[in-house]
């Protein structure tokens, strides 16, 4: 069978290093519908995160760099949604919040999770649902989540700018928020606080 058929045992590795922001922290990020799909959950599981998965990531990248934008924005092979190469996805209309849900083929990422949490928590209505992309266009403001792009505004979608085409209060306040609790500034619920000895 050879190594592609091996059955275990699984070995779990964790690395850390430092990561800085890149420009896109500040100025938001520009993104591109690409023209590869999502992998989708029937030929391989997005929800988790699988080095494997970056491949699709990789080569939307690549794309969306050639066509001048950022980053790129994958839907399903649906025609609905999905995510970006690594992070997920925010809409901000009409006072509300939604994003693709678990079912649009996205990483079940924590961040993600973090944020739903963080906007639950001041009171606001998060919905996880399927996303159209004409949606993407009717957008007052936007957002990405990920483990390197923490929260970052996205500024335009296919050329077209989101509000003013600027990083706009509701993302600004929300990187506040996240950044408040994840350096450990202001005083944190408890619930988010985990103990850690050395």
């Amino acid at each position: 069978k050879g190594d592609q058929g091996s059955r275990g045992p699984v070995s779990f590795m964790i690395t850390t290093a430092p990561m800085g922001r890149g420009r896109e922290f500040e100025e938001g990020f520009r993104l591109g519908v690409s023209s590869w799909v999502r992998v989708a959950d029937r030929a391989m599981p997005p929800r988790v995160k699988c080095i494997a998965n970056y491949h699709n990531g990789r080569l939307g990248i690549l794309d969306a760099q050639e066509q001048g934008f950022d980053y790129p924005l994958f839907l399903t092979e649906n025609g609905k949604v999905a995510e970006t190469a690594g992070s997920c996805l925010f809409l901000v209309r009409r006072g509300g919040v939604f994003t693709p849900d678990i079912n649009s083929d996205i990483l079940e990422s924590i961040t993600r999770d973090t944020a739903i949490h963080l906007l639950r928590e001041d009171g606001l209505e998060v919905v996880e649902r399927t996303v159209d992309r004409t949606e993407l266009y009717l957008a007052e403001e936007a957002f990405i989540t990920g483990t390197h792009q923490e929260i970052c505004p996205v500024v335009s979608i296919d050329g077209l700018s989101i509000g003013a085409g600027v990083p706009g209060p509701f993302v600004r306040k929300l990187q506040k928020r996240f950044l408040d609790l994840v350096e450990g500034r202001g005083k944190a619920p408890q619930h988010w606080c985990v103990p850690v000895f050395s």
